[in-house]
């Protein structure tokens, strides 16, 4: 049962009375539709600082060239990256999956606000090539075949780049590819998909319009619904205070 209280209704109760009714409220309902979303982009940002601090020790020329003139690398290295990739994937796609809840939810996200997002989804998402790569990578691991990364160094027109990456050759052998994944892989001269500018790209993407999402449907809960977050910040304090959007880190690397 939803309950609606309004200022009036408050006056005479105590502060825990009135979280008592409010946690039986829409609004209640409503926020907690928004907090698993909340606490998904603190994970998703969790996984991605893990991913790429650790493909960033990688990158340096003088691993890589111990690597070339024959020192093994150990299996345990290859199964932490691939580790690490699959778990900062499987949040980011949860956090996909959480936030869409919010979108379809008219009452945290009006039809305004749906096509800005709409519009903003064409313009940092679908067109940048780099996150159908990085999902098609995530389906051929998941339901298709193992891919383990490759430590290698190369240079292209002046540029260098080094560190762990997938072979375009490999990758280009799988079905589940996409058209526009495949066009992608095929414009990289060297032969290598170096990880960590990869999943740089992807995150500042993904994660931006996540936390878009879920700033402006959590400023709309909170305009339609004054009373409850009055009475939910004086409270909040007993559990260390609200939780709040996780912001990308990607420019401090």
């Amino acid at each position: 049962m939803k309950i609606n209280l309004s200022e009036e209704d408050f006056r005479p109760l105590d502060i825990y009375e009135q979280w008592a009714e409010l946690r039986r409220s829409e609004a209640n309902s409503l926020y907690e539709d928004l907090y698993s979303s909340i606490f998904m982009s603190h994970v998703n940002e969790i996984n991605y600082q893990k991913l790429t601090t650790t493909l960033h020790k990688y990158e340096s020329f003088d691993i890589v060239y111990r690597h070339l003139i024959g020192e093994k690398v150990p299996k345990d290295q290859f199964i932490m990256i691939t580790g690490l990739f699959i778990n900062y994937i499987a949040s980011a796609i949860s956090l996909r999956d959480s936030t869409r809840n919010i979108y379809n939810n008219k009452k945290l996200f009006p039809d305004k606000l749906k096509q800005l997002a709409e519009s903003k989804l064409h313009k940092e998402i679908i067109a940048n090539t780099n996150i159908k790569l990085v999902e098609d990578i995530r389906n051929i691991i998941t339901h298709q075949s193992l891919i383990v990364p490759v430590l290698s160094f190369a240079v292209t027109e002046g540029r260098t780049e080094s560190g762990y990456s997938y072979m375009t050759k490999q990758l280009l052998n799988y079905k589940r590819l996409t058209a526009t994944s495949r066009e992608h892989l095929l414009q990289i001269k060297h032969g290598n998909l170096y990880l960590k500018p990869l999943i740089d790209d992807y995150h500042q993407a993904t994660a931006s319009y996540q936390n878009w999402l879920i700033c402006e449907s959590l400023e709309k809960h909170k305009c339609e619904y004054p009373i409850y977050w009055t009475v939910r910040n004086q409270i909040s304090s007993e559990w260390d205070g609200d939780l709040e959007p996780s912001f990308i880190s990607l420019l401090s690397n």
